[in-house]
């Protein structure tokens, strides 16, 4: 009887694991592609709190039982990926490994931070030997892939420190498959220049972010033609800038940290009027502004579907509010940052610009002044009134589509703040990420602390389901 008990118990649990041994081939070789890190970016992130780091994600997937390492060892994709912050002696030889797995054909995605000094607690922990074999690891990791260069796809190298002359002088003619790339090197401009003026023959590229590393200009060497994405991370002029995007017409996104104002001897000229259409630009972020007028004087994007401002004075409102008119485009995701605006100047904002706003999924914004803060007002605008049929009423709020909300400063109550949710849902249109940071809330009900983040799917079905039946 117990080995007939036992059999039986065996077989439930069985039939209670997930049926990971039944599925397609295909469906899990996807899976593990989605769970494997991509290239990704860690240039936001203090370099005193960066640690050695290799990402070992398909290594991993392959150690948890015989059937995946063998399916794992035949997906070159999963090791094409390689993330390195602080290469060691054992990030080395994890290189070599992954080199090996990926296959002699497969592109590589290259991600290597190397800062030395900067971080204080790595310097601390090994000393002076410990930042000498950090730069001896990167020169050996940068050998190994320069051996494979035939196969770059994407770089991300931010490398303090001389010169690395077998990167300096690589042939163009390796890099002919580079689609992407971003360099923040601490060499002398002169090499720096002669990298990317290398890098920019390649045929295949299509995305670049230059660094302050460079000279203050758009290099000359920039096949911008061919461009669809561009970054550029030092201060640049509109004019200069536009004189860029009028030789992009196939960018999709561009990206400017810090943009000033042209001199007014070069804005008078009858050039510097000339509009400037964009038909695929389809994003826009600019990062530190001294005045956005000119440039969204002179800019048609009628695919145009994200935009992120930041540090903008409320009087681009108009220029704004001119180009989605002139473009005719519908926004799907805004983040707007201020920093003199008060809210009834934040409501005229969202108000001029909503006719443009009915397909928004995600807005956020912020406040950069002690005395500026949105109140129930705002929350209002999202808030749907309902007929008296219980259904909601289309024109009596903001945004119907918009699952993301993120305010920076605000001062709401709970009680508010669970009456818009609540009305939301009923409208059916429920938040699906929602992020206030609450400044000296009003204690209409419970305070909640200085900043509050909510995952709303969760939060709204057990929270709501209590409070609806309260009202009830």
């Amino acid at each position: 009887m117990s080995s007939v008990a036992s059999n039986e118990t065996r077989g439930a649990l069985y039939e209670e694991l997930p049926p990971l041994h039944n599925l397609p081939l295909e469906v899990l070789q996807d899976i593990f592609v989605a769970s494997s890190t991509p290239l990704a970016s860690n240039w936001e992130k203090d370099p005193q709190e960066l640690v050695p780091c290799l990402d070992l994600g398909g290594l991993k997937l392959g150690h948890i039982c015989k059937a995946w390492r063998v399916v794992t060892r035949s997906m070159p994709e999963i090791f094409s990926s390689i993330t390195i912050y602080h290469p060691t002696e054992k990030t080395v030889e994890a290189v070599k490994l992954y080199l090996e797995l990926s296959g002699p054909n497969f592109p590589l995605n290259l991600a290597l931070e190397q800062h030395l000094g900067m971080n204080k607690s790595y310097l601390d922990r090994n000393g002076m030997q410990g930042i000498v074999n950090e730069r001896l690891c990167t020169l050996d990791i940068i050998d190994l892939w320069i051996a494979h260069a035939e196969r770059w796809k994407k770089i991300q190298f931010n490398i303090v420190g001389g010169t690395i002359p077998q990167l300096a002088n690589i042939e163009p003619s390796r890099l002919r498959n580079l689609e992407e790339a971003s360099l923040e090197l601490g060499w002398p401009k002169a090499d720096i220049q002669k990298l990317w003026d290398t890098i920019h023959t390649s045929p295949a590229l299509r995305f670049v972010m230059w660094h302050k590393d460079l000279p203050p200009r758009v290099p000359p060497s920039a096949p911008l033609s061919q461009l669809t994405s561009i970054g550029i991370n030092f201060e640049v002029t509109t004019d200069m800038l536009l004189t860029c995007l009028s030789s992009a017409p196939q960018v999709r996104k561009v990206l400017v940290f810090r943009l000033k104002a042209s001199p007014k001897s070069s804005s008078n000229t009858s050039a510097s009027n000339h509009r400037i259409t964009l038909r695929y630009l389809d994003n826009v972020c600019i990062g530190d502004s001294e005045s956005l007028n000119p440039l969204l004087n002179r800019l048609t994007t009628p695919s145009l579907a994200h935009m992120l401002i930041r540090e903008s004075k409320p009087e681009a409102r108009s220029a704004l509010v001119d180009l989605f008119t002139r473009s005719r485009c519908q926004m799907k995701e805004l983040h707007l940052d201020y920093s003199e605006i008060t809210e009834d100047g934040f409501i005229k904002i969202i108000t001029s610009l909503s006719p443009f706003l009915t397909s928004l999924e995600k807005l956020s914004f912020r406040v950069f002044s002690n005395n500026a803060f949105l109140t129930e007002k705002t929350l209002f605008k999202l808030t749907p009134s309902f007929d008296r049929n219980g259904r909601p009423i289309g024109n009596s709020f903001m945004f119907p589509k918009v699952y993301d909300f993120f305010v920076g400063s605000c001062k709401i109550s709970q009680l508010d703040i669970a009456t818009m949710i609540i009305a939301r849902k009923r409208a059916g249109i429920p938040f699906c990420a929602l992020s206030l940071h609450l400044n000296n809330p009003k204690p209409r009900v419970n305070e909640w602390g200085s900043s509050l983040t909510l995952v709303v799917e969760m939060w709204v079905y057990v929270e709501t389901q209590k409070l609806e039946a309260i009202e009830d």
